[in-house]
Parts: C-alpha cells; sequence; structure tokens
C-alpha cells in the first residue's frame, strides 16, 4: 500500500495544487476529487469508478501526457486492489509507456512497468509478465547506482524479472535480474534466506547454459549450502548438487578460478567456508556407475533452438537397477524430461554395500545440460 499512496499524493500534487496553474478542466479535477474522498473512506469501488472516469476525462480534454501518466497509475493501482487484473495491467501498461514517451525518472518507469508486470501474472499471461517485467529490469540496469527504497524496490523488480524468466523456460534470460538482485543483497548485507539461495539458484542455471561454468560452479555452490537446511528447498539442494559438479567439472580446466568467487564471498566466509562434506558411515561403500549411456538432444527442442537444463533423482537397488526416478527441476519444461527419463532407466550401477552386503542407495541426482553449438 505504501507505493499507492505515493502514487495518490503525486497525483494529487498536480491535479490539486496546481489545477489552477495548469488550467486543468473540471471534468477531471472533480472526479479525481471524488478518487481521493473514496480512498480516504476505503470505498474501493467508487474509488475505481472516479477514477475510471478521471482518466477518461484527461483523455477527452487532452490534458498533459505527464498528468495522463499519473491518472493512469492512480487508474491502474484501484483496479489491481479491486482484482481486475488485466484492466490493471493494460492501463499500468499505458502509463508506462506514457512515462516512456515524456522520460519520466527510470525508477518511476520502473515502477510502472514492475506494476504491469505483476498484474499481467495475476491475469495469468506469463508471457506478458516476462516482457513487462524484462522493460522494468532494462530501466533500472540504465538507472545507475540506487539507494534507500529506489533499492529496495529493484531488488524486488530484478527478482521478479528472474522469475518470470524461470517460468516461461528461458534459462539465458534468468542471468542478469538475478545477478543484480544478488549484488544489491550482498551490498546491503542481507543473511541467507530462501530468497537468497533462489537467486543464487537462478543464476547457477542461466551461467551454465551461457557456458559460464566459472559463474556457475560459484552461483550453484552457493545454492546448495543456502539450501541445505531449508526443507522447502530440498529439490532445489538436489538439483544444486547435481549442477554444481557439471559446472566445476568444465570450469576452465578445473583452474580453481569458481573457488576463487567462493573464498571471496562474504557469505560463504561468514557461513560455509568451515563446513565440512558428511562423511559416509563405517563401512558403507556407494552405488557407482556401471553403464550410462548418454542423452540425446531431444528432436523437437532442437527444431525450436532450445537450450535446457534438467535434473533427474533416484534410487539404486540392490541389483544396481535405477528405480524410481523423478525429475527434480526442467527448464524448459516439456522437451527434455522424456530424453533423460529413458536413457536413466537403462543406466546400471555396482550396488552400495554395508559391511560387504548390497543395500538399496536413496537419493542420488544427475544433472543434464543441453547446449547448442555457437
Amino acid at each position: 500500500m505504501k507505493r499507492f499512496f505515493i502514487a495518490a499524493c503525486a497525483a494529487g500534487a498536480v491535479l490539486t495544487g496546481g489545477a489552477q496553474a495548469q488550467d486543468l478542466p473540471q471534468s477531471v479535477v472533480q472526479p479525481y476529487l471524488a478518487y481521493q474522498r473514496a480512498l480516504e473512506s476505503g470505498d474501493m469501488n467508487a474509488a475505481l469508478a472516479a477514477a475510471r472516469q478521471a482518466y477518461e476525462a484527461g483523455e477527452a480534454e487532452n490534458v498533459s501526457r505527464e498528468t495522463m501518466g499519473l491518472l493512469a497509475e492512480n487508474y491502474a493501482t484501484v483496479a489491481s486492489e479491486a482484482g481486475q487484473y488485466e484492466l490493471a495491467r493494460d492501463t499500468w501498461r499505458e502509463s508506462a509507456r506514457i512515462g516512456d514517451r515524456e522520460r519520466v525518472e527510470p525508477i518511476e518507469r520502473a515502477w510502472r512497468w514492475h506494476n504491469a508486470a505483476r498484474n499481467a501474472l495475476l491475469a495469468e499471461d506469463t508471457g506478458d509478465a516476462r516482457r513487462c517485467s524484462r522493460a522494468a529490469a532494462q530501466l533500472l540496469y540504465d538507472a545507475g547506482p540506487l539507494a534507500g527504497d529506489d533499492r529496495t524496490f529493484a531488488a524486488e523488480a530484478y527478482i521478479f524479472a528472474a522469475r518470470m524468466s524461470m517460468r516461461v523456460g528461458n534459462a539465458r534470460g534468468m542471468r542478469d535480474p538475478a545477478v543484480a538482485a544478488l549484488e544489491i543483497l550482498q551490498a546491503t548485507g542481507a543473511q541467507p534466506d530462501i530468497t537468497y539461495a533462489y537467486l543464487h539458484y537462478m543464476a547457477g542455471l542461466s551461467h551454465m547454459i551461457w557456458g559460464e561454468n566459472r559463474e556457475a560452479a560459484y552461483h550453484l555452490s552457493m545454492a546448495e549450502y543456502m539450501s541445505a537446511d531449508i526443507e522447502a528447498m530440498s529439490d532445489i539442494n538436489l538439483a544444486s548438487k547435481a549442477l554444481e559438479l557439471i559446472a566445476w567439472a568444465r570450469n576452465d580446466a578445473n583452474d580453481g578460478s569458481a573457488r576463487e568467487l567462493l573464498d571471496a564471498d562474504p557469505i560463504y566466509q561468514a557461513y560455509y567456508a568451515d563446513d565440512e562434506e558428511d562423511a559416509d558411515p563405517p563401512g558403507f561403500v556407494d552405488a557407482e556407475p556401471l553403464d550410462r549411456a548418454d542423452v540425446e538432444y531431444p528432436y523437437e527442442a532442437l527444431r525450436r533452438g532450445y537450450e535446457g537444463v534438467v535434473v533427474v533423482s533416484f534410487s539404486v537397488d540392490e541389483a544396481g537397477d535405477v528405480v524410481d526416478p523423478r525429475i527434480v527441476t526442467a527448464i524448459p519444461p516439456d522437451y527434455f524430461e522424456d530424453a533423460v527419463l529413458d536413457v536413466i532407466r537403462e543406466w546400471t550401477y555396482t550396488p552400495a554395500t554395508q559391511d560387504g552386503v548390497p543395500v538399496r542407495r536413496d537419493g542420488v541426482s544427475v544433472g543434464f545440460s543441453f547446449h547448442l553449438a555457437g
């Protein structure tokens, strides 16, 4: 609600304090004043009707584009509060486009595009949510260093943009907003939590698709550390463990550069540098791969030019066969999973043993990264 009243006050400064100076017509001023009164009384239906009347009157009277942008912002805000998400999305977008044409401050334009994105998602239009969130993120990239509430908002917008790229299966698009959000969290001294871990995970996946294995190994390692004790992130922890093995193996011929990124991270140093791997119990020998065929690039994904990441978890039974495979993560969804599962089911292992006796080994996870040449 904080930003809601900022928008209302901004418009009020234009329409009430400056109405005579700007010679705004009463057809705009009167419904706007009714809108303010409805807000104060908590009557959202009346506020929505009055905001729409003020907005439409502004269009009919051809008021300044700056004023129209503020009227649209107020109309969009109450539309969202009233649950009319498509209307809110369209009106926020119009406000954002007006701001772009009028060269309004980048942070304000980013706010409008971000709200268009949020309402697009509420209207179940994920593709449009991603497009609008990308516009918001780009404005924030261009805005330069931010501070205070602007920096807090920027982190929120970057996180949303990264999530929208993940939602539509665009792993490459997650990189820049996820990294930008992480930079803000690091600069503000944020402590490890679900959001922090998920941002490292998204950044790691995206760097992997871009072929940036040094950064992928670092981010996926941080995601694994941060998610280890968070029950809600057990799948992220499994996926991070599986994928970081790929990233570390590819990392510049293992020259240690990813380790340098970890060692330079204050969160790693403060929380994870002294952690040691859990040792296997006495007498336990883990399962080892015996026959693992490669996964072929799925034709439909190749035809569409899609790249992706898949992590699968499974058990190895006492005979060394793979049982109960399940997909932990797949980006984009519905293109790579079947090819992975078909091959995984045929893999064989030397079984795990406890004191020389074969035992079932649960919780094996393997990651696959699909890249196109060039």
